[in-house]
């Protein structure tokens, strides 16, 4: 029963219900519902007299009822079997179970019942998901929802209100259907078994499942096991809970069967057990996301070598290119493979079972054929490999993994020369692990939002906590702490390979995870996708001077040679002419004063206005007067760049929402807003020189609630005109996945694409094209909110008094001596804050958060100073003794020296 609370304390219990959950609730098991859909049917005349005797003796027995019921079926009308059934499962009385189920709060429920009692154990806002394809479809953005208050039932056999065929138009299209006979589950499956499969197999990685309500005798489960043990595996701990006395069924590894109970009327008291005992931890002990530990060996070595092969092997087929890239090293030093070797590989690697990782099998030994690294023996399914091709490629890959290994950590050593770290070879090891992990979440997340559309943010998450899994001394942690924000902010060219491969091939491993089929979207499916700009994509694109351009430009400049078609709301578009009239104001705050400008810059950091920083980024030999170079961009300029570029530019007429949904979307995303930046306006800019305050320009909020609305409308749109919903909002910021959350069986996908995961997903789709590996990096890395977070005083302090480096334990430590001046870094604090408010209209804020800046790196160098002081000192003094010493030890050595000749005379 432990591992049972544990895993609904932590949120990952989902329960697989079958009829047995209902019958306290006075419905009927499956034996029962045969007999009564008989009684029922034949009461009325509608089963021909015939065929009375068969179908009786057939659903009265637990072998034979889905024989009966596919009989059943071909004599009576479907509309009245569906009619009696509603009848049937109606509730008689009040369910202890669905109440007890209602009290655990559990993550999520998968059930072959057709009636709607399990509705009433959900909240509100929950996903009610049906066998349909586009429910389907959704099972995985409803299983790993990022909150875990968002809970999920998928009906896997239908609902009572499904009173189609299966041989029906609409069916056969997509809609849902009740699975009520044997011909009715292979019409699921043939119909359907790419999209279940998914769908449990998403379910069965993140969650523990508790079967319950089932008999051993029930067909359901027979089906629903059978299928898990050839699709699916089960690799988080798992129970089947059956009635003590019955046999239980050949369960899946890692389902472990108990049988607490003889009747289902006591699995009321049962859960009670465990309600007791989930009531008895403490809330402040629940967390929602397990604490960080350090990445399996397995995982570890899956990431390696896919890095090793990333640009090696050239295919479209992205599973098969990730399933060969980490098989060749297993081949290197075997003579021949068989198939059924591999596919028990793939299943491994893929958390499979033999029948799906059979076709991935298939497509594996395709691929090695294709590069003549193995060849068929005989007509089995042996194959011989090709040592010679083999090696080859196997050196060669390797040799360049560890040649951009070899430049990241020389690269690594120059930014920690001056830090005192002693960079032994185990401290190297550690940091290894550290780089590699922090990939792996980057890569993990970025999948995560593309094959699941679910939003975490994106960025250096965890790393305060992942530096104290692998190292123990704080010292060690804050200088890798430091080191790690640095690579990842502004990686040097001798880090940039490994940092990518680590990157791509990690977002490449978690993508097949997440969906073994990630394969089928290729070229094609990335050229239906129809992406809206957001003006935080927009300024750095159309402003060649900006930082950012080279990458911006080269990842909407590959997008649109995919294919895809790109568009900006005029909304939107007048975000950039805001953007540029506050940048007017800036330039004529402070006229040509580049010093104040650099000093505006440093405080916002990337949050400064974009034009701004285009013009601090020209080469001072070509850098005009502030107001001449704002006239280069006007508004028709802007507006020329964007056509130019080939992105379309519409409008939206908000008056055509429906009003109570505008305004409801228009509140949510204020209240998000509120949530995320509750001081400072994240774009400081938008439609004026007065957006530059503490609160959220209304106009900024309008303009998302058209654009959110417009978006998902499209996409209902697309779907009635036979194409895919893949219409997205590219922006750094993702908070409109948090409206989207409130309702997510309403929205039924985030609006937003990330940046981050868009570059991921770019270059894991044109996997075989060259690749300017800095450009995709940036975009990775830079992509996010997270990487547009404000400059804070501690960093701006640390960046003036040593510049962009680790710093030594004594830099830091004066650091922190300043800081603990609460006077001295209050004023810094105070002035930082009237700047940001003020200083695009009042250049004085900038001297005066110049100044105290100053006072503080002051205190800091003074500090230093004495410290180095006090050092000279106690190196003086210890010289002196030393010295000292020395002359005793001398002067006692040649008295010893002078007994020994005196003894010798003697």
């Amino acid at each position: 029963m432990k591992e049972i609370v544990d895993a609904i304390l932590n949120g990952s219990c989902v329960v697989f219900a079958g009829a047995g959950i209902s019958r306290d609730a006075d419905l009927p098991d499956w034996l029962g519902l045969g007999t009564q859909l008989y009684d029922g049917l034949n009461a009325k005349g509608q089963i021909p007299a015939n065929y009375q005797s068969s179908i009786n003796s057939l659903l009265g027995n637990k072998e034979t009822i889905q024989g009966g019921l596919d009989l059943l079926l071909s004599v009576v009308r479907r509309p009245d079997v569906v009619r009696e059934l509603r009848e049937i499962l109606k509730p008689k009385q009040e369910s202890k179970v669905h109440q007890a189920l209602k009290m655990l709060k559990l993550r999520g429920f998968i059930t072959t019942n057709y009636d709607r009692l399990l509705h009433g154990v959900l909240p509100q806002n929950s996903w009610i998901l049906s066998n349909s394809l586009g429910d389907l479809k959704q099972v995985p953005v409803a299983a790993s929802a990022s909150s875990s208050a968002t809970k999920f039932l998928l009906k896997l056999h239908g609902d009572i209100d499904d009173g189609l065929p299966p041989e029906d138009a609409d069916v056969i299209k997509g809609a849902s259907f009740m699975v009520l006979s044997k011909t009715d589950y292979v019409a699921l499956q043939t119909g359907r078994l790419e999209h279940i499969r998914l769908a449990l197999h998403t379910v069965l990685q993140q969650y523990s499942i508790l079967f319950l309500g089932y008999s051993f005798a029930d067909p359901d489960i027979r089906l629903a096991l059978e299928f898990l043990l050839h699709h699916c595996q089960f690799p988080k701990p798992s129970w089947f809970v059956g009635l003590n006395g019955e046999q239980l069924p050949t369960l899946p590894t890692n389902v472990v069967g108990i049988q607490p109970i003889k009747d289902w009327t006591e699995l009321p008291e049962w859960f009670n057990e465990i309600y007791k005992a989930v009531i008895q931890i403490p809330e402040v002990d629940r967390t929602e996301e397990p604490p960080v530990a350090r990445v399996s060996d397995e995982l570890k070595h899956a990431v390696q070598v896919l890095g090793e092969y990333l640009i090696d092997l050239q295919s479209d087929d992205i599973c098969a290119k990730t399933i060969v890239s980490i098989i060749i090293p297993e081949l290197v030093n075997k003579e021949s493979v068989e198939r059924n070797w591999l596919v028990e590989f793939i299943g491994k690697v893929l958390n499979i079972g033999p029948t799906w990782a059979d076709t991935f099998a298939k497509a594996a030994i395709h691929q090695l054929l294709n590069l003549k690294l193995i060849e068929q023996q005989g007509e089995g399914e042996s194959f011989r490999i090709i040592k010679t091709r083999i090696n080859q490629l196997h050196k060669r890959a390797n040799s360049e993994w560890v040649e951009d290994k070899k430049q990241f950590f020389e690269s690594v050593k120059n930014r920690l020369a001056k830090s005192g770290a002693t960079l032994s070879d185990s401290f190297i090891l550690q940091l290894d692990e550290v780089v590699q992990h922090l990939c792996m979440g980057f890569g993990r997340r970025m999948a995560e939002w593309t094959h699941r559309g679910i939003g975490r943010e994106i960025g250096l998450v965890h790393v305060h906590e992942l530096t104290s899994v692998y190292f123990n001394d704080p010292e060690d942690r804050r200088k890798v702490e430091e080191l790690l924000v640095l690579i990842f902010d502004h990686p040097f060219d001798g880090e940039v390979p490994y940092v990518y491969r680590l990157l791509s091939s990690a977002f490449l491993l978690n993508s097949v995870k997440l969906d073994p089929t990630a394969s089928k979207f290729l070229r094609e499916s990335v050229s239906q996708y129809e992406l809206y700009l957001d003006s935080n994509v927009l300024l750095p694109l159309i402003i060649k001077e900006h930082e950012s351009h080279p990458w911006m430009n080269s990842i909407i400049t590959n997008s649109k040679e995919a294919g895809v078609t790109l568009f900006v709301l005029e909304d939107i578009l007048n975000e950039v002419y805001g953007h540029r009239k506050l940048a007017q104001d800036i330039f004529r705050t402070f006229g040509n004063d580049v010093e104040k400008l650099s000093l505006h810059f440093e405080s916002f950091g990337q949050r400064t206005n974009c034009f701004v920083q285009g013009y601090l980024n020209l080469p001072k030999a070509k850098r005009t007067p502030a107001c001449d170079y704002i006239l280069g961009y006007s508004e028709i300029k802007i507006r020329d760049l964007i056509e130019e570029i080939g992105i379309k530019i519409t409008r939206a007429d908000a008056t055509k929402f429906d009003k109570g949904l505008y305004n409801s979307v228009l509140h949510a995303i204020g209240e998000e807003w509120g949530k995320k930046h509750s001081s400072v306006d994240r774009s400081f800019g938008s439609v004026g020189s007065e957006a530059m305050h503490l609160g959220r320009p209304d106009v900024l909020s309008k303009n998302e609630t058209t654009q959110f609305l417009y978006i998902y409308q499209q996409r209902i749109d697309r779907v009635n005109k036979g194409k895919t919903d893949d219409v997205w909002f590219l922006s750094f910021e993702t908070v409109l996945e948090k409206v989207y959350l409130r309702d997510p069986q309403k929205w039924r996908k985030p609006l937003t694409f990330p940046l981050s995961a868009w570059a991921s997903f770019l270059d894991a789709r044109l996997i075989s094209e060259p690749k300017n590996k800095r450009d995709i990096l940036n975009a990775i890395l830079k992509g996010n909110s997270t990487a547009y977070a404000f400059p804070d005083s501690i960093t701006l302090v640390e960046r003036k008094a040593f510049g962009n480096r680790v710093l030594s334990r004594a830099e830091f430590e004066a650091i922190m001596t300043a800081v603990s001046d609460g006077q001295l870094f209050g004023q810094l604090e105070k002035a930082k804050e009237a700047m940001i408010k003020r200083s695009h209209k009042d250049p004085s804020v900038v001297e005066e958060f110049m100044e105290a800046r100053q006072a503080v790196v002051a205190e800091v160098k003074a500090d230093l100073s004495e410290q180095i002081e006090n050092l000279k000192q106690r190196l003086s003094k210890s010289e002196k003794a030393s010295t000292e010493e020395i002359a005793r030890l001398k002067k006692e050595i040649e008295n010893l020296q002078a007994q020994q000749k005196s003894r010798r005379r003697r």
